[in-house]
């Protein structure tokens, strides 16, 4: 399922095939493979990987959730709940619960639960921490 605008509602990717858009995913999400859009707002649950500019919600992927930078440049952000082997948000802010093996952000405004947790704002000493790390300033 594909969309050159917004997508609203429920949105059903088939074997092979992603659901995106080339604006806003609003509602249900689900993928076999992936969910990929500038901006996801709701639940977006992927074979593969879910991936966006801007995830607000909770996104499930057995492989990888990504946060990328958008094409002005400004960080990308996770707003919500990422669960997923590998969640990516080295392109801009995570604000809420992250939980997987490996966890990265940039910034991170709140929790990350995983067997290795990398987070780029925190102080010497816990930039790197395993089981969990955390963050609720968001300034450091």
């Amino acid at each position: 399922m594909g969309s050159g605008g917004n997508v609203e509602g429920i949105g059903l990717g088939g074997v092979g095939i992603g659901v995106g858009a080339g604006g806003t995913m609003q509602g249900l999400m689900v993928g076999d493979i992936a969910v990929g859009v500038p901006v996801v707002r709701g639940i977006a649950i992927a074979g593969l990987t879910v991936g966006g500019h801007e995830l607000h919600g909770i996104m499930l992927s057995p492989i990888t959730i990504k946060v990328s930078s958008g094409i002005d440049r400004y960080d990308g952000v996770m707003h919500g709940i990422a669960i997923s082997a590998f969640n990516d948000a080295r392109k801009g802010e995570q604000r809420g619960l992250m939980i997987s093996v490996l966890n990265i952000a940039d910034r991170l405004h709140g929790v990350q639960l995983g067997l290795l947790n990398i987070v780029r704002n925190n102080p010497a000493g816990r930039t790197v921490l395993p089981l969990v790390n955390w963050n609720f300033s968001g300034t450091q």
